[in-house]
């Protein structure tokens, strides 16, 4: 309880130094992560919800929050415009 609450904390003071338009959460952070580890390459959507065990609708809404704060990217996926691939955003 008390790493979450320190965690928090932290992410709320991140976000008011970079002044994000909408504040952060502790699983957007770990959406982040998930798509640093894909590296280079986009991450698709349904693998990193399938990775932090969340709802794809879950991982639509941080995505959406990350995309507002141009924390990350969101394309078409070449092979199924269906589906879509996140990407990391350029460093601001």
């Amino acid at each position: 309880m008390l790493f979450r609450q320190l965690t928090e904390r932290h992410l709320t003071a991140v976000c008011r130094e970079r002044q994000l338009k909408e504040a952060l959460c502790g699983g957007d952070f770990l959406l982040l992560f998930a798509v640093a580890e894909c590296g280079d390459r986009p991450a698709n959507m349904a693998a990193i919800s399938k990775k932090l065990n969340i709802n794809p609708s879950t991982a639509t809404r941080r995505v959406n929050r990350l995309l507002t704060n141009e924390l990350v990217t969101k394309s078409a996926a070449h092979e199924d415009e269906r589906r879509y691939e996140i990407g990391r955003a350029s460093c601001r």
